[in-house]
């Protein structure tokens, strides 16, 4: 039961996560049309994978999983609403919601790859 409900919870998280890469890029077309710029958000959204694997992995050591995993889940809500509000801002503010919500991904992957064990027998 347990294993259902995080095998669910990471296929939402995940499909959320492309449903992302594919918009952002889509609404910085609004602002910009330079290639350069709209790739740049690809890279800003992977880039703290680079940054901050190792510091996801000690985070998801010393803290509660679930906990963790809520928590970056409602920061990438919180970035989104206000984004969505605002109709994206500017392109700086897209890259600014891409690096942050990357970060949450990358928390939150860590942790649900680091709570597998927990939830199932031996």
């Amino acid at each position: 039961m347990d294993y259902g409900r995080l095998w669910t919870s990471s296929a939402c998280s995940n499909l959320a996560d492309g449903v992302l890469k594919v918009a952002l890029p889509l609404v910085a077309l609004g602002f910009t049309r330079s290639p350069s710029l709209i790739a740049g958000l690809a890279f800003a959204f992977t880039l703290p994978w680079l940054l901050f694997a190792l510091p996801a992995g000690v985070l998801a050591d010393r803290c509660d999983r679930r906990r963790l995993m809520l928590v970056a889940n409602l920061a990438r809500a919180a970035l989104l609403v206000p984004t969505v509000a605002l109709h994206g801002g500017s392109i700086a503010v897209l890259y600014a919601v891409a690096f942050a919500a990357g970060t949450a991904e990358t928390v939150y992957d860590t942790a649900a790859q680091s709570i597998v064990p927990q939830l199932v027998p031996r």
